[in-house]
C-alpha cells in the first residue's frame, strides 16, 4: 500500500474511533485478499473497506468496489473468523468508508 492509502486509512480509523468504534485489526490479509479495517461496536463485528476518490466521476468511491472485490472481502472475513473464534458468534457487517476531498461517508451494510 502506498503512503497516501495509509494516510486515508488512518484518517478513516480516527473518524471511526471518534464514533465509538473500536479497532481490532488493520490490513488483515490472506490469500483471498485484504480487509482494510476490522473493528466492532458493542454488538457488531465490522469488516470495513476504505476507499478514496478525489472525484465523483464514474460513481465515486463506493462504485469502485466491484462484485469480485466484495467476494474477496467476504472470503477474507470468513478466514479471519476461523482464525479468531472469539468473534465467530458476533453479528457481522460489511461497511465502506467512502472518502472524497469534501466528505466522509460511512455506508453501513454496504454489501
Amino acid at each position: 500500500m502506498n503512503s497516501q492509502g495509509k494516510a486515508y486509512e488512518a484518517m478513516a480509523m480516527r473518524w471511526l474511533q471518534a464514533h465509538k468504534i473500536k479497532l481490532i485489526k488493520q490490513n488483515f490479509s490472506c490469500r483471498y485478499g485484504e480487509i482494510d479495517l476490522i473493528a466492532h461496536t458493542k454488538e457488531i463485528l465490522l469488516f470495513i473497506e476504505v476507499r478514496y476518490r478525489c472525484h465523483e466521476y464514474f460513481g465515486g468511491a463506493i462504485a469502485s468496489i466491484s462484485p469480485q472485490k466484495q467476494q474477496r472481502i467476504r472470503l477474507t472475513a470468513s478466514l479471519f473468523l476461523k482464525q479468531h473464534p472469539e468473534w465467530e458468534s458476533w453479528l457481522c457487517r460489511y461497511d465502506v468508508i467512502a472518502m472524497s476531498h469534501r466528505k466522509i461517508d460511512w455506508i453501513k451494510g454496504a454489501f
